[in-house]
């Protein structure tokens, strides 16, 4: 099920009609509170246009640490970079511009998907059936410069690569003196 809160009845009509007749409209935050407190079972929220940008991303905020499955749409009139950058921050699964309604519904289908998996612990569909092979990340820093990080890293490197039997990639994140 999904729930829509939306004070604008003409911006809800239209979202609720992308959401589907299972969608439930509410009026204000503090209803979608009392809403998810009462369904558990609750998977997606949009919050729409006219729903205060702070406060929705306080409420995802919240959510990501308390009901990490569920996944929060934000609809907004104008989408932009810093937007984006504060909604991923709050946990936000996705933002649409509220002209997109299909891209809206593509929204609430993937976050639907994605919500059901981390809930029931499945692989969301079209997952790898296999674990993926998993790398090791090896560090070597040093608070002084010219003490051999580098020297070293390349040793390694060398090492983990066993004659070419491995595979074995070598970064260095020195952005001023990198020489690797």
């Amino acid at each position: 099920m999904t729930s829509l809160v939306e004070f604008n009845t003409d911006a809800g009509a239209g979202l609720t009609a992308t959401l589907g007749a299972d969608a439930q409209v509410l009026p204000d935050l503090g209803a979608l509170r009392a809403h998810l407190d009462a369904h558990p079972e609750e998977h997606v929220v949009v919050l729409g246009p006219s729903v205060d940008q702070a406060a929705a991303l306080e409420l995802a905020n919240e959510m990501r640490l308390g009901r990490p499955a569920l996944g929060i749409i934000l609809v907004r009139r104008r989408v932009d970079t810093s937007l984006l950058t504060e909604a991923l921050r709050a946990g936000v699964r996705d933002v649409v511009s509220e002209t997109d309604l299909a891209g809206l519904a593509n929204a609430v289908s993937r976050a639907s998907d994605l919500s059901r998996a981390l809930r029931d612990g499945a692989l969301p569909a079209g997952a790898p059936t296999e674990p993926a092979h998993r790398g090791r990340v090896v560090t070597v820093f040093s608070a002084k410069g010219g003490c051999g990080k580098t020297t070293m890293s390349t040793n390694i490197a060398a090492l983990l690569a066993s004659g070419g039997q491995r595979t074995v990639a070598l970064l260095d994140l020195d952005l001023s003196f990198g020489d690797v």
